[in-house]
């Protein structure tokens, strides 16, 4: 399973630019304000999830799915660390069955 690590997210960073499933999360607040985290698939909002001061907000055995790509983005005051788990989607092959005549 793989997993992205930010440990200073301030901005929006490319989980993976295919499609994935979202599987779980870890997010952590170290400023003295509170941190604001986006999970967006593509460029459409799928999540807010408001992190406390020095505090840790975390989920597992998430289902997710974000077919166009996988980004997360935060704002808010001091460092955001941010652990994410994802699984990437399988690539499906289609046989060539050869031209039309």
């Amino acid at each position: 399973m793989p997993t992205f690590l930010s440990e200073d997210l301030n901005d929006r960073e490319e989980v993976s630019s295919g499609a994935v499933r979202l599987t779980g999360w870890s997010l952590t607040a170290t400023g003295a304000k509170l941190r604001y985290v986006k999970f967006k698939d593509g460029d459409t909002l799928k999540a807010m999830i408001v992190i406390p001061a020095g505090e840790e907000r975390s989920i597992s055995g998430l289902n997710e799915p974000y077919p166009n790509g996988l980004s997360i983005e935060s704002t808010g005051d001091g460092m955001l660390i941010a652990n994410v788990f994802y699984e990437e989607s399988e690539r499906r092959v289609l046989p060539d069955f050869g031209e039309d005549k």
